[in-house]
Protein backbone atom coordinates (compact mmCIF):
# COMPACT_ATOMS: atom_id res chain seq x y z
CA UNK A 1 0.00 0.00 0.00
CA UNK A 2 1.57 3.18 -0.89
CA UNK A 3 1.89 6.29 1.40
CA UNK A 4 -0.21 8.56 -0.48
CA UNK A 5 -3.29 5.74 -0.05
CA UNK A 6 -2.23 5.53 3.61
CA UNK A 7 -2.26 9.82 3.74
CA UNK A 8 -5.68 9.95 2.00
CA UNK A 9 -7.28 7.23 4.57
CA UNK A 10 -5.93 9.08 7.62
CA UNK A 11 -6.90 12.26 5.69
CA UNK A 12 -11.04 11.12 5.20
CA UNK A 13 -11.07 9.08 8.11
CA UNK A 14 -10.00 12.50 10.30
CA UNK A 15 -12.76 14.60 8.27
CA UNK A 16 -15.57 12.19 8.87
CA UNK A 17 -14.41 11.36 12.62
CA UNK A 18 -14.49 15.17 13.13
CA UNK A 19 -18.11 15.63 11.42
CA UNK A 20 -19.38 12.92 13.59
CA UNK A 21 -17.39 14.79 16.63
CA UNK A 22 -18.99 18.00 15.75
CA UNK A 23 -22.64 16.37 15.21
CA UNK A 24 -22.26 14.77 18.30
CA UNK A 25 -20.72 17.90 20.24
CA UNK A 26 -24.19 19.97 18.74
CA UNK A 27 -26.18 17.67 20.22
CA UNK A 28 -25.18 17.88 23.60
CA UNK A 29 -24.60 21.75 23.13
CA UNK A 30 -28.49 21.59 22.65
CA UNK A 31 -28.94 19.44 25.13
CA UNK A 32 -27.22 21.49 27.61
CA UNK A 33 -29.32 24.48 26.78
CA UNK A 34 -32.17 22.46 27.08
CA UNK A 35 -31.43 21.93 30.64
CA UNK A 36 -30.65 25.56 31.06
CA UNK A 37 -34.12 26.45 30.05
CA UNK A 38 -35.30 23.31 32.41
CA UNK A 39 -33.42 24.71 35.66
CA UNK A 40 -35.32 28.47 35.27
CA UNK A 41 -38.83 26.45 34.30
CA UNK A 42 -37.86 24.04 37.64
CA UNK A 43 -37.84 27.16 39.95
CA UNK A 44 -41.89 28.12 38.49
CA UNK A 45 -42.75 24.30 38.36
CA UNK A 46 -41.89 23.55 41.86
CA UNK A 47 -43.85 26.56 42.54
CA UNK A 48 -46.88 25.88 40.86
CA UNK A 49 -46.35 21.84 42.58
CA UNK A 50 -46.00 23.51 46.01
CA UNK A 51 -49.54 25.51 45.45
CA UNK A 52 -51.76 22.98 43.94
CA UNK A 53 -50.70 20.44 47.47
CA UNK A 54 -51.36 23.38 49.36
CA UNK A 55 -54.49 24.12 47.22
CA UNK A 56 -55.21 20.82 47.54
CA UNK A 57 -54.94 20.38 51.33
CA UNK A 58 -56.68 23.99 51.76
CA UNK A 59 -60.02 22.13 50.66
CA UNK A 60 -60.36 19.99 53.52
CA UNK A 61 -59.77 22.98 55.54
CA UNK A 62 -62.73 25.23 53.30
CA UNK A 63 -64.70 22.09 53.86
CA UNK A 64 -64.79 22.71 57.59
CA UNK A 65 -64.72 26.30 57.32
CA UNK A 66 -67.97 25.93 54.81
CA UNK A 67 -69.62 23.09 57.59
CA UNK A 68 -68.72 25.13 60.95
CA UNK A 69 -70.10 28.81 59.18
CA UNK A 70 -73.26 26.54 58.37
CA UNK A 71 -73.64 24.62 61.31
CA UNK A 72 -72.78 27.84 63.64
CA UNK A 73 -75.85 29.24 61.83
CA UNK A 74 -77.72 26.73 62.20
CA UNK A 75 -77.41 26.68 65.69
CA UNK A 76 -77.95 30.89 66.49
CA UNK A 77 -81.22 29.77 64.21
CA UNK A 78 -82.20 27.33 66.38
CA UNK A 79 -81.44 28.83 69.37
CA UNK A 80 -83.24 32.05 68.50
CA UNK A 81 -86.12 29.95 67.67
CA UNK A 82 -86.09 28.04 70.67
CA UNK A 83 -85.80 31.23 72.85
CA UNK A 84 -88.94 32.75 70.72
CA UNK A 85 -90.93 29.70 71.18
CA UNK A 86 -90.24 29.58 74.96
CA UNK A 87 -91.67 33.13 74.79
CA UNK A 88 -94.50 31.43 73.02
CA UNK A 89 -95.14 28.80 75.82
CA UNK A 90 -94.57 31.14 78.29
CA UNK A 91 -97.54 33.16 77.25
CA UNK A 92 -99.87 30.32 76.17
CA UNK A 93 -99.17 29.37 79.88
CA UNK A 94 -100.65 32.78 80.58
CA UNK A 95 -103.32 32.23 78.23
CA UNK A 96 -104.42 28.41 80.05
CA UNK A 97 -104.26 30.48 83.34
CA UNK A 98 -106.76 33.69 82.42
CA UNK A 99 -109.12 30.89 80.77
CA UNK A 100 -108.93 28.92 84.39
CA UNK A 101 -110.25 32.20 85.75
CA UNK A 102 -113.85 32.63 85.51
CA UNK A 103 -115.28 35.93 86.17
CA UNK A 104 -118.34 36.68 88.25
CA UNK A 105 -120.43 39.31 85.89
CA UNK A 106 -122.19 40.84 88.67
CA UNK A 107 -118.85 42.08 89.22
CA UNK A 108 -117.82 42.96 85.91
CA UNK A 109 -121.40 44.60 85.36
CA UNK A 110 -121.27 46.61 88.79
CA UNK A 111 -118.30 47.33 89.16
CA UNK A 112 -117.07 50.48 86.64
CA UNK A 113 -113.23 49.65 87.04
CA UNK A 114 -113.47 45.99 85.72
CA UNK A 115 -115.37 46.67 82.33
CA UNK A 116 -113.63 44.95 79.37
CA UNK A 117 -112.12 47.36 76.86
CA UNK A 118 -112.85 46.01 73.65
CA UNK A 119 -116.18 46.76 71.93
CA UNK A 120 -117.18 43.82 71.69
CA UNK A 121 -117.55 42.99 75.34
CA UNK A 122 -118.93 46.89 75.78
CA UNK A 123 -121.39 46.31 73.32
CA UNK A 124 -122.03 42.56 75.16
CA UNK A 125 -122.32 43.83 78.45
CA UNK A 126 -124.69 46.94 77.57
CA UNK A 127 -127.22 44.02 75.65
CA UNK A 128 -127.24 42.08 79.15
CA UNK A 129 -127.42 45.47 80.88
CA UNK A 130 -130.55 46.13 79.03
CA UNK A 131 -132.12 42.82 79.27
CA UNK A 132 -131.73 43.35 82.89
CA UNK A 133 -133.15 46.12 83.26
CA UNK A 134 -136.20 45.00 81.35
CA UNK A 135 -136.62 41.89 83.08
CA UNK A 136 -135.26 41.75 86.41
CA UNK A 137 -136.08 38.32 87.33
CA UNK A 138 -134.71 36.87 83.97
CA UNK A 139 -131.67 35.80 84.67
CA UNK A 140 -128.88 37.17 81.50
CA UNK A 141 -125.85 36.50 83.43
CA UNK A 142 -125.63 32.83 83.45
CA UNK A 143 -123.31 32.71 80.76
CA UNK A 144 -119.71 31.98 82.51
CA UNK A 145 -116.84 34.41 80.59
CA UNK A 146 -113.25 34.14 81.71
CA UNK A 147 -110.68 36.71 82.80
CA UNK A 148 -109.26 35.40 78.89
CA UNK A 149 -112.48 36.58 77.33
CA UNK A 150 -111.36 40.68 78.43
CA UNK A 151 -108.33 40.44 76.37
CA UNK A 152 -107.95 42.04 72.95
CA UNK A 153 -107.81 38.05 71.48
CA UNK A 154 -107.75 39.40 67.90
CA UNK A 155 -104.30 41.21 67.99
CA UNK A 156 -103.00 38.56 70.17
CA UNK A 157 -104.02 35.60 67.71
CA UNK A 158 -102.79 37.91 64.67
CA UNK A 159 -99.49 38.24 66.40
CA UNK A 160 -99.31 34.40 67.00
CA UNK A 161 -100.45 33.74 63.61
CA UNK A 162 -97.50 35.93 61.62
CA UNK A 163 -94.95 34.51 64.56
CA UNK A 164 -96.05 30.97 63.35
CA UNK A 165 -95.50 31.62 60.30
CA UNK A 166 -92.24 33.15 59.89
CA UNK A 167 -90.91 30.66 62.47
CA UNK A 168 -92.00 28.02 59.92
CA UNK A 169 -90.10 29.78 56.99
CA UNK A 170 -87.19 30.45 59.23
CA UNK A 171 -86.90 26.64 60.07
CA UNK A 172 -86.59 25.97 56.33
CA UNK A 173 -84.19 29.03 55.84
CA UNK A 174 -81.68 27.73 54.83
CA UNK A 175 -83.50 24.98 52.95
CA UNK A 176 -81.91 21.35 53.76
CA UNK A 177 -81.88 20.52 50.07
CA UNK A 178 -79.95 23.77 49.52
CA UNK A 179 -77.41 22.74 52.00
CA UNK A 180 -76.51 19.43 50.81
CA UNK A 181 -76.27 20.51 47.31
CA UNK A 182 -73.35 23.33 48.16
CA UNK A 183 -72.00 20.54 50.17
CA UNK A 184 -72.23 17.93 47.46
CA UNK A 185 -70.91 20.67 44.46
CA UNK A 186 -68.28 21.30 46.77
CA UNK A 187 -67.33 17.87 47.51
CA UNK A 188 -67.76 16.22 44.03
CA UNK A 189 -65.29 19.19 42.49
CA UNK A 190 -62.95 19.02 45.11
CA UNK A 191 -62.70 15.19 44.67
CA UNK A 192 -62.93 15.82 40.70
CA UNK A 193 -59.86 18.23 40.75
CA UNK A 194 -57.92 15.71 43.30
CA UNK A 195 -58.09 12.85 40.88
CA UNK A 196 -57.45 14.99 38.60
CA UNK A 197 -54.07 16.01 39.90
CA UNK A 198 -53.48 12.29 40.61
CA UNK A 199 -53.83 11.49 37.07
CA UNK A 200 -51.47 14.93 35.52
CA UNK A 201 -48.64 13.29 39.07
CA UNK A 202 -49.53 9.67 38.17
CA UNK A 203 -48.70 10.13 34.48
CA UNK A 204 -45.87 12.03 34.91
CA UNK A 205 -44.25 9.57 37.49
CA UNK A 206 -45.02 7.12 35.00
CA UNK A 207 -41.83 8.17 32.81
CA UNK A 208 -39.63 7.63 35.86
CA UNK A 209 -38.71 4.83 37.78
CA UNK A 210 -35.65 6.50 39.73
CA UNK A 211 -37.40 10.32 39.36
CA UNK A 212 -36.41 12.07 36.10
CA UNK A 213 -33.58 14.74 37.99
CA UNK A 214 -31.62 11.53 38.42
CA UNK A 215 -32.59 9.92 35.32
CA UNK A 216 -31.46 13.56 33.29
CA UNK A 217 -27.99 13.59 35.15
CA UNK A 218 -27.30 9.80 34.73
CA UNK A 219 -27.95 10.45 30.72
CA UNK A 220 -25.50 13.29 31.09
CA UNK A 221 -22.63 11.88 32.93
CA UNK A 222 -23.16 9.06 30.35
CA UNK A 223 -22.87 11.62 27.63
CA UNK A 224 -19.42 13.39 29.13
CA UNK A 225 -18.19 9.98 29.38
CA UNK A 226 -18.37 9.26 25.92
CA UNK A 227 -17.37 12.26 24.80
CA UNK A 228 -14.24 11.95 26.53
CA UNK A 229 -13.81 8.98 24.80
CA UNK A 230 -14.44 10.50 21.79
CA UNK A 231 -12.37 13.05 21.78
CA UNK A 232 -9.67 10.92 23.13
CA UNK A 233 -9.70 8.77 19.88
CA UNK A 234 -10.12 11.91 17.53
CA UNK A 235 -7.12 13.10 19.31
CA UNK A 236 -5.97 9.90 18.10
CA UNK A 237 -6.43 10.45 14.50
CA UNK A 238 -4.61 14.03 14.81
CA UNK A 239 -1.96 12.33 15.57
CA UNK A 240 -2.36 9.73 12.77
CA UNK A 241 -2.58 12.31 10.46
CA UNK A 242 0.45 14.38 11.95
CA UNK A 243 2.56 11.12 11.69
CA UNK A 244 1.63 11.38 7.99
CA UNK A 245 2.87 14.87 7.82
CA UNK A 246 6.01 14.10 9.09
CA UNK A 247 6.64 11.35 7.14
CA UNK A 248 6.28 13.21 4.07
CA UNK A 249 8.96 15.26 5.24
CA UNK A 250 11.41 12.92 6.84
CA UNK A 251 10.04 9.46 5.90
CA UNK A 252 11.43 6.41 7.58
CA UNK A 253 10.34 2.96 7.43
CA UNK A 254 10.29 2.79 10.67
CA UNK A 255 6.79 5.56 10.87
CA UNK A 256 5.49 3.82 7.42
CA UNK A 257 5.08 0.78 9.55
CA UNK A 258 3.46 2.80 12.14
CA UNK A 259 1.25 4.62 10.30
CA UNK A 260 0.73 1.44 8.42
CA UNK A 261 -0.13 -0.47 11.97
CA UNK A 262 -2.55 2.77 12.52
CA UNK A 263 -4.11 2.67 9.00
CA UNK A 264 -5.52 -1.30 9.70
CA UNK A 265 -6.99 0.43 12.80
CA UNK A 266 -8.93 3.12 11.58
CA UNK A 267 -12.20 1.20 10.62
CA UNK A 268 -12.55 -0.21 13.89
CA UNK A 269 -11.52 3.59 15.15
CA UNK A 270 -14.32 5.33 13.11
CA UNK A 271 -16.93 2.59 13.53
CA UNK A 272 -16.50 3.26 17.71
CA UNK A 273 -16.92 6.75 17.23
CA UNK A 274 -20.02 6.43 15.30
CA UNK A 275 -21.06 4.03 18.29
CA UNK A 276 -20.22 6.33 20.38
CA UNK A 277 -22.12 8.67 18.54
CA UNK A 278 -25.52 6.62 18.32
CA UNK A 279 -25.51 6.43 22.04
CA UNK A 280 -24.81 10.25 22.42
CA UNK A 281 -27.48 10.61 19.93
CA UNK A 282 -29.68 8.31 21.83
CA UNK A 283 -28.86 9.57 24.95
CA UNK A 284 -29.71 12.93 23.85
CA UNK A 285 -33.11 11.91 22.64
CA UNK A 286 -34.08 10.50 26.19
CA UNK A 287 -33.05 14.02 27.35
CA UNK A 288 -35.03 15.59 25.17
CA UNK A 289 -38.21 13.33 25.86
CA UNK A 290 -37.78 13.50 29.44
CA UNK A 291 -37.53 17.39 29.12
CA UNK A 292 -40.75 17.26 26.98
CA UNK A 293 -42.67 15.11 29.42
CA UNK A 294 -41.29 17.67 31.98
CA UNK A 295 -42.09 20.57 29.73
CA UNK A 296 -45.43 19.08 29.58
CA UNK A 297 -46.33 18.46 33.43
CA UNK A 298 -44.94 22.11 33.94
CA UNK A 299 -47.72 23.20 31.27
CA UNK A 300 -50.23 20.82 33.02
CA UNK A 301 -49.64 21.65 36.59
CA UNK A 302 -49.98 25.72 35.30
CA UNK A 303 -53.13 25.21 33.73
CA UNK A 304 -54.52 22.88 36.65
CA UNK A 305 -53.41 25.67 39.30
CA UNK A 306 -55.33 28.37 37.04
CA UNK A 307 -58.34 25.99 37.48
CA UNK A 308 -57.72 25.62 41.31
CA UNK A 309 -57.63 28.97 41.25
CA UNK A 310 -60.52 29.71 39.65
CA UNK A 311 -62.58 27.13 41.66
CA UNK A 312 -61.40 28.73 44.82
CA UNK A 313 -62.49 32.28 43.31
CA UNK A 314 -65.79 31.68 41.67
CA UNK A 315 -66.69 28.65 42.74
CA UNK A 316 -66.06 28.87 46.63
CA UNK A 317 -66.03 32.53 47.54
CA UNK A 318 -68.25 33.78 44.81
CA UNK A 319 -71.11 31.08 44.21
CA UNK A 320 -70.95 29.26 47.37
CA UNK A 321 -70.13 31.99 50.02
CA UNK A 322 -72.49 34.51 47.63
CA UNK A 323 -75.23 32.01 48.19
CA UNK A 324 -74.76 31.07 51.86
CA UNK A 325 -74.56 34.95 52.12
CA UNK A 326 -77.90 35.72 50.68
CA UNK A 327 -79.41 32.65 52.73
CA UNK A 328 -77.24 34.28 55.67
CA UNK A 329 -78.92 37.40 54.99
CA UNK A 330 -82.43 36.31 54.61
CA UNK A 331 -82.24 34.68 57.70
CA UNK A 332 -81.00 37.89 59.44
CA UNK A 333 -83.64 39.24 58.01
CA UNK A 334 -86.24 37.13 59.57
CA UNK A 335 -84.88 37.75 63.33
CA UNK A 336 -84.69 41.26 63.27
CA UNK A 337 -88.83 40.82 62.56
CA UNK A 338 -89.08 38.08 64.99
CA UNK A 339 -87.09 39.56 67.68
CA UNK A 340 -89.59 42.82 66.85
CA UNK A 341 -92.67 40.38 67.54
CA UNK A 342 -90.83 38.91 70.52
CA UNK A 343 -90.73 41.91 71.91
CA UNK A 344 -95.08 42.31 71.50
CA UNK A 345 -95.35 38.59 72.75
CA UNK A 346 -93.03 39.58 75.85
CA UNK A 347 -95.49 42.72 75.94
CA UNK A 348 -98.21 40.39 75.94
CA UNK A 349 -97.17 38.47 78.66
CA UNK A 350 -96.93 41.49 81.01
CA UNK A 351 -99.91 42.88 80.09
CA UNK A 352 -101.51 39.69 80.99
CA UNK A 353 -99.61 39.51 83.88
CA UNK A 354 -100.21 42.49 85.21
CA UNK A 355 -104.48 42.35 84.29
CA UNK A 356 -104.37 38.96 86.12
CA UNK A 357 -102.34 40.82 89.51
CA UNK A 358 -104.41 43.43 89.03
CA UNK A 359 -108.00 41.18 88.85
CA UNK A 360 -107.19 39.22 91.66
CA UNK A 361 -106.16 42.18 93.95
CA UNK A 362 -109.35 43.71 92.87
CA UNK A 363 -111.07 40.32 94.42
CA UNK A 364 -109.36 40.70 97.63
CA UNK A 365 -110.01 44.43 98.06
CA UNK A 366 -113.51 43.80 97.19
CA UNK A 367 -113.35 41.38 99.77
CA UNK A 368 -111.49 43.52 102.19
CA UNK A 369 -114.34 47.05 101.21
CA UNK A 370 -117.18 44.44 102.07
CA UNK A 371 -115.79 42.93 105.03
CA UNK A 372 -114.95 46.82 105.89
CA UNK A 373 -118.63 47.70 104.92
CA UNK A 374 -120.35 44.98 106.75
CA UNK A 375 -118.01 46.10 110.04
CA UNK A 376 -119.17 49.87 110.20
CA UNK A 377 -122.59 48.26 108.83
CA UNK A 378 -122.74 46.48 112.40
CA UNK A 379 -120.67 49.22 114.43
CA UNK A 380 -124.02 51.50 113.20
CA UNK A 381 -126.55 48.89 114.26
CA UNK A 382 -125.03 48.28 117.88
CA UNK A 383 -124.95 52.15 118.26
CA UNK A 384 -127.95 52.57 117.62
CA UNK A 385 -129.46 49.74 119.68
CA UNK A 386 -127.74 50.70 122.17
CA UNK A 387 -129.25 54.55 121.92
CA UNK A 388 -132.73 53.24 121.61
CA UNK A 389 -132.13 51.20 124.70
CA UNK A 390 -129.99 54.14 126.46
CA UNK A 391 -133.16 56.11 125.29
CA UNK A 392 -136.12 54.04 126.98
CA UNK A 393 -134.14 53.89 130.09
CA UNK A 394 -134.10 57.37 130.12
CA UNK A 395 -138.05 57.98 129.79
CA UNK A 396 -138.22 55.47 132.45
CA UNK A 397 -136.35 57.39 134.99
CA UNK A 398 -137.58 60.36 133.80
CA UNK A 399 -141.63 58.69 134.27
CA UNK A 400 -140.26 57.52 137.91
CA UNK A 401 -138.24 60.83 138.77
CA UNK A 402 -141.84 62.87 137.86
CA UNK A 403 -144.15 60.53 140.01
CA UNK A 404 -141.76 60.40 142.82
CA UNK A 405 -140.96 64.01 142.97
CA UNK A 406 -143.39 65.66 140.92
CA UNK A 407 -144.50 67.68 143.97
CA UNK A 408 -141.01 68.89 145.32
CA UNK A 409 -139.89 69.91 141.51
CA UNK A 410 -139.11 73.95 141.42
CA UNK A 411 -141.42 75.73 139.05
CA UNK A 412 -138.53 76.83 136.89
CA UNK A 413 -137.30 73.54 136.37
CA UNK A 414 -140.70 72.75 135.08
CA UNK A 415 -141.10 76.02 132.95
CA UNK A 416 -137.54 75.21 131.42
CA UNK A 417 -139.04 71.61 130.02
CA UNK A 418 -135.70 70.29 131.51
CA UNK A 419 -137.72 67.06 132.54
CA UNK A 420 -140.21 66.76 129.90
CA UNK A 421 -138.05 67.56 127.07
CA UNK A 422 -137.07 64.98 124.45
CA UNK A 423 -134.41 62.19 123.71
CA UNK A 424 -131.93 64.19 121.71
CA UNK A 425 -131.52 62.56 118.38
CA UNK A 426 -128.23 60.96 116.77
CA UNK A 427 -127.98 61.28 113.08
CA UNK A 428 -125.23 59.23 111.30
CA UNK A 429 -124.55 60.25 107.52
CA UNK A 430 -122.50 57.37 106.55
CA UNK A 431 -123.80 55.82 103.11
CA UNK A 432 -122.62 52.18 102.58
CA UNK A 433 -120.84 50.80 99.42
CA UNK A 434 -122.76 48.22 97.06
CA UNK A 435 -119.88 46.08 97.20
CA UNK A 436 -120.73 42.48 95.50
CA UNK A 437 -119.72 39.80 97.35
CA UNK A 438 -116.72 37.47 96.16
CA UNK A 439 -117.02 33.94 96.12
CA UNK A 440 -114.50 31.88 98.70
CA UNK A 441 -113.36 29.52 95.62
CA UNK A 442 -112.52 33.55 93.53
CA UNK A 443 -110.59 34.65 96.75
CA UNK A 444 -108.63 31.32 97.37
CA UNK A 445 -107.47 31.16 93.63
CA UNK A 446 -106.62 34.99 94.07
CA UNK A 447 -104.48 34.57 97.13
CA UNK A 448 -102.92 31.32 95.63
CA UNK A 449 -102.17 33.71 92.78
CA UNK A 450 -100.56 36.11 94.54
CA UNK A 451 -98.69 33.78 96.64
CA UNK A 452 -100.48 35.16 99.65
Amino acid sequence: MSFESLFNSAHNVLQIARSICSDTDNEIENCLQLLEKRESDKVLSDYGVVAIHQLLDLFDLVRQRISKEISDKLKQRDLFLKKINKELNKLQEIKIKMLQITVDFEIAIENKNFKPNTDVYNKSFESENMENSQDKNKKVHNKKKTLYDFIDDESMSILLKDIGALNDKLCKTPDKKFIDSILLRFDNQATYLTKQWENIQSGYKSHFNDGSDSLLTLLMKNNDAIEYDMVELLKGLNSHLDKCLIYQKEPTKELFNVIKDDDSKLASVLETLKKNANIVHQNCKDIQRIIAVMENHKIKSISFLNELNEFNENVVEKQIQGELSNEWEKMNEMVVVLYSMEEEVIGFQIDCQSFMESYNKLLLELERRRKTNLKIQKMITDFQTELETFKQEDIKKRGEFWHENAEFIPQDLIDGDFITSSFPKVVINYQLENIPKVSQASLSEAMNQLNL
